[in-house]
C-alpha cells in the first residue's frame, strides 16, 4: 500500500484520470458522451498513459536497487548541562554504511530549521540555523555500523526541546524523534544547625550545581511542609545555581527536619535530614523563659523607678566646701582651684627639713 501510494503520487493530477480508465473501460454512448471525449482525445490520453508507465517503471527500478530501512533514536530524553555538550544519535536498521547516503539531517520543528545537514559527503553549513553555527559537528566514527550523531557544544537553555533526524537514500527516507533536556542535578544538600535565632533553633541548608533554578522544600518528621525563613539563589559563571535556605524551628516537638531540593525538568530531588538534639530544644526553651522573665523584670523595674525616684533641687554651701574648690555664685556648680605653689613657699618648706645622706 505504501508503494502504491507513492506511485500514484508520482503520477500527479493524471492519477485520477488513469484510475478512471482502469476501473471503467470506454463504451460507446457511456462515459464518452458524458465527458465529451472524442476518439482523438482518447488516443492522446492513452499515449500519455504509456509515457507515465515508463516513468513509473524507471522509479520502480530505483526502488528495487534501494534498500528500505528504519531509523531509530534513544527512547529516553538526552540530558545535558549548560555549557557542556550533547550527543544526538540516530541509527538505521538493518545496519548499513551511511557515509554515502544521499542526506542526513537533524532539524527542529521545521524541516528548514536545520541543526546540521550532511549531503554529498560533507556538511552543508549554509542550510544550518545561525544559532548552531560553530557549535555542532557530525560524529562519523560509526558510519560503517549505520550510526551517526550530532555533537552540540556549549549547550544553552534554548537547545532544550524536540529534534528530528532524517535519513534519505534515493526517494526513500525515514525519520526518528529525539528529545534534549538541558538540566543538571546538583550536590546532595548540606544541612547544619546554626543555633538559637528569633525564638527558635535555626537550621541552614546549602547545595550547588543545579539547573534550572531548583525548588526548595522543608519538611518535618511527619512529612508536613515547613515555611523557610530565607531562600537565596545565586548563578555562577557556568549558569548553574547555588542555593542557600534557612529554617527556624520553634516547635519543641519537632526533633528532625528534611531539606529537599527538586529539579522541575528532570522531576528528581535530593534530600538530607538532620536531627535536632532534645537538649538543644530544652536549652532553647530555658533561654526563652529566662528572656521572658528578664523582660518582665525590666518592665517592672522601669515602673518602680518612675514611682520611687523624683527630681529635687539643691544648693551648695561655700562654708563646708574644701579649700581647693570654688563654688559658683548661683551655688549650683563647683570647680577646682589652681593649686600651683610659688617657688618661695616651696623653698621655705624645704629649708626647714633635715636630710641624712
Amino acid at each position: 500500500m505504501k508503494c502504491e501510494r507513492r506511485i500514484w503520487g508520482l503520477l500527479g493530477p493524471l492519477g485520477p484520470e488513469l484510475l478512471l480508465m482502469k476501473s471503467q473501460p470506454f463504451e460507446a454512448g457511456g462515459k464518452e458522451k458524458q465527458l465529451g471525449w472524442t476518439w482523438k482525445n482518447r488516443h492522446k490520453l492513452f499515449l500519455l498513459f504509456l509515457v507515465s508507465c515508463l516513468f513509473v517503471l524507471t522509479q520502480l527500478l530505483s526502488w528495487v536497487t534501494t534498500k528500505e530501512f528504519l531509523v531509530f533514536s534513544p527512547s529516553d530524553p538526552i540530558v545535558a548541562v549548560p555549557g557542556g555538550e550533547a550527543i544526538l544519535p540516530c541509527s538505521v536498521f538493518p545496519a548499513m554504511n551511511v557515509e554515502n547516503m544521499e542526506e542526513l539531517r537533524w532539524f527542529r520543528s521545521r524541516f528548514s530549521a536545520a541543526v546540521l545537514v550532511y549531503r554529498d559527503q560533507e556538511e552543508q553549513k549554509r542550510e544550518q540555523m545561525p544559532g548552531y553555527s560553530r557549535r555542532t559537528s557530525l560524529v562519523k566514527d560509526k558510519f560503517h555500523q549505520g550510526k551517526a550523531a550530532v555533537r552540540i557544544q556549549n549547550v544553552q537553555a534554548s537547545d532544550s526541546g524536540i529534534y528530528i533526524c532524517h535519513f534519505k537514500q534515493g526517494v526513500f527516507y525515514e525519520e526518528a524523534i529525539l528529545e534534549l533536556k538541558v538540566a543538571a542535578m546538583g550536590s546532595v544538600p548540606e544541612v547544619r544547625i546554626k543555633g538559637p535565632e528569633d525564638g527558635g533553633v535555626s537550621v541552614v541548608c546549602m547545595t550547588s550545581g543545579w539547573y534550572p533554578k531548583p525548588q526548595v522544600h522543608w519538611r518535618d518528621f511527619r512529612g508536613e511542609n515547613l515555611t523557610a525563613s530565607s531562600e537565596i539563589h545565586r548563578e555562577d559563571a557556568q549558569g548553574l545555581f547555588r542555593t542557600e535556605t534557612s529554617l527556624v524551628v520553634r516547635d519543641s516537638s519537632v526533633r528532625s527536619v528534611t531539606c529537599s531540593i527538586f529539579n522541575p525538568i528532570l522531576g528528581q530531588e535530593k534530600a538530607m535530614t538532620i536531627f535536632i538534639p532534645g537538649a538543644l530544644m530544652v536549652e532553647h526553651a530555658r533561654s526563652r523563659a529566662a528572656y521572658r522573665a528578664a523582660w518582665r523584670k525590666a518592665q517592672l523595674y522601669a515602673d518602680w523607678r518612675k514611682e520611687h525616684f523624683q527630681a529635687w533641687t539643691f544648693t551648695l554651701d561655700p562654708a563646708s566646701a574644701h579649700a581647693n574648690l570654688a563654688i559658683s555664685q548661683d551655688r549650683l556648680s563647683v570647680t577646682r582651684k589652681d593649686s600651683t605653689l610659688c617657688l618661695e613657699d616651696l623653698s621655705s618648706r624645704v629649708r626647714h627639713r633635715r636630710h641624712v645622706f
